[in-house]
């Protein structure tokens, strides 16, 4: 017994002293008042990045070796003369395109796919398929679509998505008339096979309601369709594109809103954060139509960044104790809920700076695009992007973020959590101005930085702490877009 005893002690220190030979300071001769992880810490391991390109400080740096493409980048455009910051300098994938496409693989070596792409079609296997503008030689001829084994080509730049399948598109247009009681938008769906259009839905056209194509089921495609003003709504329709009209509308919201969303389409799931006027906040299933209730919101709570898991199991949001308002937030817990057991697993870490700004600018496109916690695929762990909680959050109309608002040099943190047992395994200190972050494997994350406007691109092992060489990329403002 005693044998077993010390055998199981000596088999934990040397994992403790692994985790403490991974974490090596990482501070460049640039950044000097960059957060330094304590060597001799027992809890989660600390993750310094480096944006140093010599990578001096790397004792151990990250290999990787894929010749395959690890990642693609749509190096987005932004006026010279702009001071704002962009949607995609902060990481938010919202009118990007069109754009220049680029592969990278594990070696660092660059591949131009294409110059100039209007988007990127998702598949279940294999790379994505680039969406080439090829216009009409007569600006009066229909929109079509063709289909090559590398990339589809369309005639027109509008509102559209494509089927999983490929063998249907749907189209938003708006037509102007001669008065605004004659302007109409129209839902238009057209077979791709057989050419065959057909006219799903029309109505009068009105500057105060937009839609948004949220992603398409075997059912069909759902679309967002909110009205904003002082009487605010907002609704989820369905439409089957072998029938004339609406399937489905479901309200989400009525005046005061439901707070923040978020819809899983594979399993059409909608979490809602909850308001004053509709305190309860939980899933809504758009199949049944069904509610499971989480639990309230009040005038002096607030719930938000909800995210469901890759596989429809859990639930993360963060909760306030005090409300939190878009240009103060305030500090809030995360928690995890089981969407299977229908109970809380616990509270992951309080005390939690949201990333308001990335937020914000999500919430100009689609309310449904997570932007704080991101699931790796099998769904084991998650990762919670936030600020230095010692950051003073301010919004300012110029657009700074975080970086801005302090002092201190490296403040976006991520949090890496093991979702089986609620603990915390890694703290991952960002440089002060990251752009797009994405996880681009279970274990892998790729990560845009910026330094004297230059962009680097920089991977991250979440477990073993290791860190690639910083990669030169230039004056461009790179968004991650794949892998998805």
């Amino acid at each position: 017994m005693r044998k077993a005893w010390w055998i199981g002690f000596c088999g934990l220190l040397s994992v403790l002293c692994l985790l403490v030979a991974c974490s090596a300071p990482q501070i460049s001769s640039s950044q000097t008042d960059q957060i330094t992880p304590t060597l001799t810490q027992t809890g989660p391991l600390t993750i310094t990045i480096t944006t140093d390109l010599q990578a001096t400080s790397l004792t151990n740096p990250l290999v990787l070796t894929q010749t395959e493409p690890l990642v693609w980048l749509a190096l987005t455009k932004k006026d010279p003369e702009a001071i704002h910051l962009t949607s995609a300098e902060v990481g938010v994938e919202e009118s990007i395109y069109p754009a220049p496409l680029l592969a990278i693989n594990g070696l660092g070596q660059q591949t131009m796919i294409t110059t100039e792409t209007d988007g990127l079609i998702y598949r279940e296997q294999g790379l994505p398929l680039p969406i080439l503008y090829r216009p009409n030689p007569l600006p009066d001829q229909a929109f079509a679509a063709q289909i090559f084994t590398d990339h589809i080509e369309i005639s027109w730049r509008r509102h559209f998505q494509f089927s999983p399948k490929l063998d249907y598109v749907a189209m938003r247009t708006f037509s102007l008339g001669a008065t605004s009681l004659a302007d109409r938008t129209q839902l238009e769906m057209i077979n791709l096979q057989t050419g065959a259009r057909q006219l799903l839905n029309e109505s009068q056209g009105n500057l105060k309601v937009t839609d948004w194509f949220i992603g398409w089921t075997a059912s069909g495609i759902y679309e967002l369709s909110s009205i904003n003003g002082p009487m605010s709504s907002a609704s989820i329709r369905l439409f089957d594109p072998t029938q004339a009209d609406l399937k489905q509308s479901i309200q989400l919201t009525g005046e005061g809103g439901i707070g923040d969303t978020f819809l899983d389409i594979e399993h059409g799931l909608l979490a809602h954060g909850g308001s004053s006027w509709h305190p309860n906040f939980g899933i809504k299933n758009l199949q049944t139509e069904t509610d499971l209730i989480i639990g309230q919101n009040t005038d002096t709570t607030d719930i938000d960044n909800l995210s469901i898991s890759p596989d429809g199991r859990y639930l993360a949001y963060l909760y306030h104790p005090t409300v939190s308002e878009a240009v103060e937030p305030t500090s809030g817990t995360i928690r995890l809920y089981s969407l299977e057991q229908q109970q809380p697993l616990g509270d992951l870490a309080t005390g939690i700076n949201p990333d308001m700004v990335r937020k914000r600018f999500d919430h100009h496109s689609s309310p449904f695009d997570p932007t704080m916690m991101l699931w790796t695929p099998d769904s084991q762990y998650l990762l919670a992007l936030s600020c230095d909680p010692r950051t003073p959050w301010q919004w300012r109309p110029s657009g700074p973020s975080c970086d801005a608002a302090s002092p201190i040099q490296q403040q976006r943190q991520g949090l890496v959590f093991r979702v089986a047992d609620q603990q915390q395994l890694t703290t991952i200190v960002l440089p002060a101005h990251t752009g797009s972050i994405k996880l681009v494997s279970p274990t892998l994350l790729g990560m845009i930085a910026y330094v004297d406007n230059q962009a680097l691109l920089i991977f991250c092992d979440i477990m073993t702490g290791q860190q690639s060489v910083p990669l030169a990329l230039g004056k461009v403002i790179p968004m991650i877009v794949y892998p998805r």
